[in-house]
């Protein structure tokens, strides 16, 4: 019988007037993968913050390596024995990747720095990882550092290690890359956790599913057994939520006439060489980009916060000048960064506050007039009919503070919009509201450009897709089908 590392039995959180937990029950046991889906990115990032020690329980049974602890215990025990990675770095940029290892867990390190060149050749070689030891922190892949992160979790003999949303940034031949890793660490008493989509594949190397819904756990699942997205479907959504159809894409609406809205042309920078498309009133474009560092370099020119070296960049009828993200908004070109629920919104302003923002920078005196405010209720009272606009944000879900960031560039209707990884940590009834919304958007004749790193967010839309990796524009790849 497997040996449980880590069990809750009806647990219970409550976080500042908000039930997070109302019957969890989770079950990890020692040297396997584990799987959890949630319904709700809030008690995705509690459950973690809970793991890590960072809070305790109300009530409920907590047990460590099978013997039970008081619930105030959990916040001394689990920092030492689990451990987070995610999408946020844990690494030292000021040392080396070596140092990164073995500093945190042997203060002797510095002395003996050569005895460890050899111990970190060895690690790799066990581990079945293959990283140069000399590169540099700024030069490294998402999908390196997470390696980097795993060598130091089993340097400083973590339990167990979270790994949250792989997908959400990695590629799939580097999210196969991270499991043939892990199914050798775990044969060394590691234990994973692993946040998953109905979507994801190598569901199949993962041993059972926690589902979570409305706060409590309410399935365990077998995925050899089980059709994840068949269940999920029956499991997450019904007649009042966003009905789910994994085949259906959405249809950009190309307007077959006149110039294009935006155009690079040659565009070449510190990182990109010679980059090449065009996107049209109304259309759908798809940046597809392989690396984080082509990613962030074409939203910093889009931004103005770099320039190109050479080539230009058109938008309507003349030169795309901005000088940062403010003066692009002004000029109709807006953006929707990266988990835009936590970072686009003001928590001490009601709903209708937050949508009318962008509006008053295009509207003298918007705030002065009741009409205007009044306007947004009445355009949105049957696009929002679950909540009250005049109640504050910090009473919101997560998936409907999504729909007012969207919301609101939809009312400040801008010739533009660029979308930044938007099925970055996010729940599975946030991703349909994603789709939705940019369906809305195109509807609207507003010009869609979804920069990404995240090949599921390619496949969910169609519309023309341009690849980019390590700065060079690929012709095509071979995973997609041309539209």
């Amino acid at each position: 019988m497997n040996h449980e590392l880590i069990s809750i039995e009806n647990g219970k959180l409550i976080k500042n007037g908000i039930t997070i937990f109302d019957g969890l029950y989770l079950h990890i046991y020692m040297n396997e993968i584990a799987g959890i889906i949630c319904d709700d990115i809030q008690t995705k990032k509690y459950l973690n913050g809970f793991l890590l020690g960072e809070f305790e329980l109300e009530s409920g049974r907590v047990f460590v390596n099978e013997k039970r602890i008081f619930a105030n215990d959990s916040v001394n025990i689990f920092p030492n024995i689990v451990t987070l990675i995610d999408k946020k770095s844990k690494l030292v940029d000021t040392i080396t990747i070596e140092e990164n290892i073995f500093l945190f867990s042997d203060p002797s390190f510095f002395i003996k720095k050569r005895k460890y060149e050899n111990r970190f050749e060895a690690l790799k070689e066990k581990l079945g990882v293959n990283l140069a030891a000399d590169k540099k922190l700024s030069e490294i892949t998402s999908k390196e550092r997470i390696m980097i992160e795993l060598m130091r979790a089993y340097i400083e003999k973590k339990n167990l290690v979270i790994l949250d949303d792989l997908f959400g940034y990695l590629q799939k031949k580097e999210v196969e890359e991270i499991f043939s890793v892990l199914l050798n660490l775990y044969q060394f008493g590691i234990t994973f956790l692993v946040r998953i989509g109905f979507e994801d594949e190598y569901l199949q190397k993962i041993n059972r599913i926690t589902a979570i819904k409305n706060n409590k756990t309410i399935s365990l699942i077998d995925p050899e057994k089980t059709d994840m997205q068949t269940f999920a479907r029956r499991l997450y959504f019904n007649e009042n939520t966003i009905k789910l159809n994994t085949k259906k894409k959405i249809h950009s609406f190309h307007h077959k006439h006149g110039k294009p809205i935006m155009e690079f042309q040659n565009v070449s920078s510190s990182i990109l060489q010679n980059i090449n498309f065009s996107v049209g009133q109304g259309a759908l474009l798809k940046i597809h980009c392989y690396d984080d560092l082509s990613c962030a370099q074409i939203v910093a020119l889009l931004k103005g916060e770099t320039k190109p070296s050479s080539g230009c960049i058109f938008y309507r009828n003349g030169l795309y000048k901005v000088r940062d993200v403010y003066s692009a908004i002004h000029q109709g070109v807006c953006f929707i960064e990266e988990c835009a629920y936590d970072s686009m919104l003001f928590y001490n302003m009601s709903v209708v506050d937050n949508l009318g923002i962008p509006c008053n920078e295009k509207i003298e005196n918007f705030w002065m007039l009741s009409k205007y405010p009044e306007s947004i209720v009445k355009q949105m009272k049957n696009r929002m009919r679950e909540i009250s606009l005049n109640s504050q944000i910090k009473s919101q879900k997560s998936y409907t503070l999504l729909q007012i960031v969207y919301y609101k560039w939809f009312l400040y209707f801008p010739k533009v919009i660029v979308c930044i990884n938007p099925f970055t940590d996010v729940d599975i009834y946030m991703r349909e509201i994603v789709i939705d919304m940019i369906h809305q958007y195109l509807e609207r004749g507003i010009t869609v450009i979804l920069v990404t790193s995240n090949y599921y967010t390619v496949d969910k839309f169609e519309g023309e897709t341009i690849h980019i990796s390590k700065g060079k524009q690929l012709e095509s790849h071979p995973m997609i089908n041309k539209k």
